[in-house]
């Protein structure tokens, strides 16, 4: 065993590193790596010597994947979006004379390379998002510029591997609203036309676990993945010190479902929170140290979003359609819903005595820049006069977040390190909270129900800080956990938590 030295170039630079899916050089001297800056965008494909040295950069924005069968050449990707990398490249084994195979547009993305056995094709899974899915399909592309051929299509797919006999090993979610449950599936293809041979055989019959990262031996006999199970679960604690410090956190819920907290009632008592416990994604409303929650709406096709109207009396959240989403307002006793608006991007909602919603949508503008437009929304009538504009990086994500009062909205840039930027309605800028040494995530940004700071999930190389930060630029850490997010009540006496946890082992499996 023995330790890479890190390269000079990264010395103060917080990254993660990762190998490529096919990372082996054929001399077995050599293989692929990738870097990957904590909270950014950015990443770089390296080669490391197993007989020393630190690590051999090839190129910036890229993630490489796979060494070729005789070792000339390097796959790699770039340019990446919402749903993978939209680009698709191949280097020489020095870095050098890379170029272009080919592209995808903007609501599809490529991952998970594979060489096939005699090296002539490329396998890999394309996600194309739509309203209400991400499209999965295995394509392979004869190198040559010949066919495209789409081996297996199919919503589920989660991982594959291509083995030297021509069989082709990938794993499929089970039809299980709950997740949490994969198994192995065989295919023989065609190495050169990539067609299907026969019937696909089930491999195993397994409960409980997700299954990724499948890797082989160069004889294809023993083949090794990742099994892993997720948890995401509801948690509250105890407000102090102005919102700075945190006690008595305990588990809000007792199910094992992904759950995530979106508000409070008005009176501080009752936690709003979506949850797919019951086998099916659905609002929910639990009082305070109570172990059963009311159901507010179910039977949703996914629920990413479920927010208080100003008033308290109902909950808005978000119901993707086939062509659009929309935006689905119902009592928060329960009962039926309707129609609000259709829904762009982004909404949020202060609370009374505002009677204020935000509606965004983000439009192009010019090359590298990007317009986010915030408009009026009432709960009732649907989208209202437009507030602002603001210029926006075309290729990150943002943050936002109207204060509890209704005078401003927050914005800050994911991946990065602040700072946070207030806005008056007219887009005026208020204010900027510096944020120097901190990287922050694509979710968890809120408002302290005082409006005198902020709960932002800022990245680790453990996971992640769910922080309060004040509008000086005051940081306190409330806690550590992968994924942490939260919620104040509006009394700012508690505040409701996000927490996920990961169990993962590597397995091998022969004889299959």
């Amino acid at each position: 065993m023995q330790t890479i030295p890190s390269p000079k170039i990264l010395t103060g630079v917080l990254v993660t590193w990762g190998v490529g899916d096919q990372p082996w050089f054929p001399d077995s001297t050599r293989f692929l790596a990738n870097s990957f800056q904590v909270g950014g965008p950015h990443i770089s494909a390296w080669t490391v010597s197993v007989i020393g040295g630190a690590p051999r950069k090839l190129r910036d924005d890229a993630r490489a994947w796979a060494a070729s069968p005789d070792g000339t050449s390097v796959l790699f990707s770039s340019n990446l979006g919402t749903v993978g990398f939209r680009e698709t490249w191949l280097m020489e084994a020095n870095g050098e004379h890379a170029r272009k195979l080919f592209g995808t547009d903007e609501n599809t993305g490529v991952a998970f390379f594979r060489w096939s056995p005699g090296g002539q094709r490329l396998a890999y899974i394309r996600a194309r998002e739509t309203p209400t899915k991400i499209e999965k399909a295995i394509e392979s592309r004869d190198l040559k510029g010949g066919s495209l051929s789409t081996i297996l299509s199919e919503t589920r797919l989660t991982a594959f591997n291509w083995l030297p006999d021509g069989r082709m090993i990938y794993s499929l979610e089970e039809p299980d609203p709950n997740g949490g449950n994969c198994n192995l599936w065989e295919a023989r293809i065609d190495p050169e036309t990539a067609a299907v041979r026969g019937e696909m055989r089930r491999l195993t019959n397994w409960a409980g676990s997700n299954i990724d990262n499948l890797t082989s031996t160069t004889d294809g006999k023993r083949l090794t993945f990742r099994k892993w199970s997720g948890q995401e679960n509801l948690y509250v604690a105890d407000l102090s010190r102005n919102g700075t410090h945190i006690e008595n956190r305990r588990r809000m819920t007792l199910s094992e479902g992904g759950e995530a907290p979106f508000g409070w009632t008005h009176d501080s008592k009752s936690l709003i929170f979506t949850s797919s416990h019951n086998g099916q994604t659905g609002i929910f409303k639990q009082v305070l140290d109570q172990d059963s929650a009311e159901t507010i709406v179910s039977g949703l096709p996914n629920a990413s979003a479920a927010y208080l109207s100003p008033d308290g009396k109902s909950v808005l959240y978000i119901y993707p359609t086939e062509g659009a989403t929309k935006l689905m307002r119902v009592p928060v006793t329960g009962g039926p819903s309707e129609s609000v608006s259709a829904l762009l991007n982004w909404y949020r909602c202060s609370r009374s005595p505002s009677n204020l919603c935000v509606i965004s949508e983000i439009s192009e503008r010019t090359a590298g820049l990007k317009q986010i437009i915030l408009s009026a929304l009432d709960p009732i009538k649907g989208r209202g006069p437009e507030l602002m504009r603001l210029d926006i990086d075309a290729a990150t994500d943002y943050n936002y977040d109207i204060s509890p009062d209704g005078t401003r909205i927050a914005i800050l840039k994911c991946f990065s390190q602040g700072p946070i930027r207030i806005f008056s309605l007219k887009g005026q800028l208020l204010q900027e909270v510096s944020l120097t040494g901190l990287s922050f995530r694509e979710t968890g940004f809120d408002w302290a129900s005082d409006g005198k700071g902020f709960f932002i999930c800022s990245h680790t190389l453990r996971g992640s800080n769910l922080l309060h930060v004040d509008l000086r630029g005051n940081v306190h850490v409330l806690w550590e956990l992968k994924d942490a997010f939260g919620i104040s009540s509006p009394d700012l006496r508690h505040i409701a938590m996000h927490g996920a946890t990961i169990d993962s082992n590597i397995w091998k499996m022969e004889g299959f």
